[in-house]
């Protein structure tokens, strides 16, 4: 079942075809956040599902949460990346400009059980979702 879904995930956001980059230097990219908090791992997915824009053709989102979470039943606070997140951010943003791309938006989910980064074409401004202005 995790198989077919992150099948899903990985045809429902073109990262080469829309975005010039593939998967694998998408992860070689990640692995700033993902070396740092190895409890962490990540999914992409289209921007429609993102809590922080709207729907936006020009970006998409990357959700961190942690290993081995089963929704809806456990879901820990990821606080404890706050203090360090954003110059990993910083990281990642340099790494993503070679691709035309950055982080428009960052911020704890909902739940503040998954983390979200909205990854975006330099020079274009997502929507952002009116509870988050």
């Amino acid at each position: 079942m995790i198989k077919k879904y992150l099948q899903f995930i990985k045809e429902s956001v073109s990262l080469s075809k829309n975005f010039g980059m593939t998967y694998d230097e998408l992860d070689d990219i990640l692995n700033y956040i993902t070396d740092e908090f190895p409890d962490l791992e990540y999914f992409v997915d289209d921007s429609s599902r993102s809590t922080l824009i709207g729907q936006d053709e020009n970006s998409f989102i990357i959700t961190l949460n942690r290993k081995g979470l089963s929704w809806p039943t456990d879901l820990p606070a990821l606080h404890y990346v706050e203090p360090k997140i954003f110059g990993l951010i910083n990281d990642v943003n340099t790494q993503l400009k070679q691709f035309g791309l950055y982080i428009s938006d960052s911020d704890f989910g909902e739940t503040d059980a998954y983390y979200e980064l909205v990854v975006t074409r330099i020079g274009h401004e997502p929507n952002r979702r009116l509870a988050n202005l």
